[in-house]
């Protein structure tokens, strides 16, 4: 099995879960749906306003706006990835506060959740193959890309299918070329996989080699465990079921 027939699995899987999902040329600049303008620019900027729209029902056109502006440039302002990736963790679990007027016209502070945890259904769930990074001269296509809230969450790289853990290793390295070249798509990362389709491992933005680890279980719709050949599907089965990826990027990140 090649990389590409891997990816388009993973995606069914995605679907079966509830994910919508594209592949990356479609929505790219100039593509048949186009949710990106600019090559550099790794945030589905529609996804994202609305999703902060649906989620804050209560805040003002404008405390939205200026939330959503704040992201971005406390994001952008940070030279270290490190750093911008803690200054978005810190937005995700606790929120955006913002002064601005209300819908009867009263400035006031309100407050802006990114995510909706008590509600993942409530969120904007989207998986994206080959999606398109640039950056100079430089150009990297991530095999899978996991959006939330058309915020860039998670970041798969794929090998084709092995009886051994070989690749893996390299798939790992290769992730940290792209945290090094192409920042800006990890600065709201929550989590790295890498994965031959029967091996698969997943960590933090900083973790080490060491440190990435199977997901073992997941849920059938039934709610009993099951078990099955393929580790990538347990990954995405188990750790990518909404209210339990919600709840770890929460507390375990």
């Amino acid at each position: 099995m090649l990389e590409a027939d891997i990816e388009d699995q993973a995606l069914v899987w995605f679907e079966e879960m509830g994910y919508q999902t594209a592949h990356g040329p479609d929505i790219a600049p100039g593509g048949d749906a186009e949710e990106r303008y600019d090559w550099h620019d790794v945030i589905l900027s529609a996804r994202f306003e609305d999703s902060l729209a649906r989620i804050n029902p209560d805040a003002s056109p404008e405390a939205l706006s200026i939330a959503a502006a704040k992201l971005r440039r406390d994001l952008a302002e940070q030279t270290v990835l490190e750093r911008s990736n803690q200054a978005f963790q810190e937005m995700l679990v606790e929120g955006i506060t913002v002064e601005a007027a209300d819908n009867q016209g009263v400035r006031k502070a309100q407050h802006i959740i990114i995510v909706d945890r008590n509600r993942p259904e409530n969120n904007d769930w989207f998986a994206v193959n080959q999606f398109e990074v640039r950056s100079g001269n430089s150009i990297r296509k991530p095999d899978i890309v996991v959006f939330l809230n058309g915020l860039p969450v998670a970041v798969f790289e794929l090998k084709r299918i092995a009886s051994e853990q070989i690749h893996l290793k390299k798939a790992f390295n290769q992730l940290g070329t792209y945290k090094r070249d192409f920042p800006q798509l990890f600065r709201t990362n929550e989590i790295l996989v890498v994965s031959n389709m029967r091996y698969s491992r997943f960590g933090s933005l900083t973790a080490s080699w060491e440190w990435f680890m199977p997901w073992r279980t997941m849920e059938t719709m039934e709610g009993e465990s099951q078990d099955v050949t393929w580790e990538l599907e347990v990954m995405i089965r188990g750790l990518f079921q909404k209210d339990l990826f919600v709840d770890y990027i929460h507390d375990y990140v």
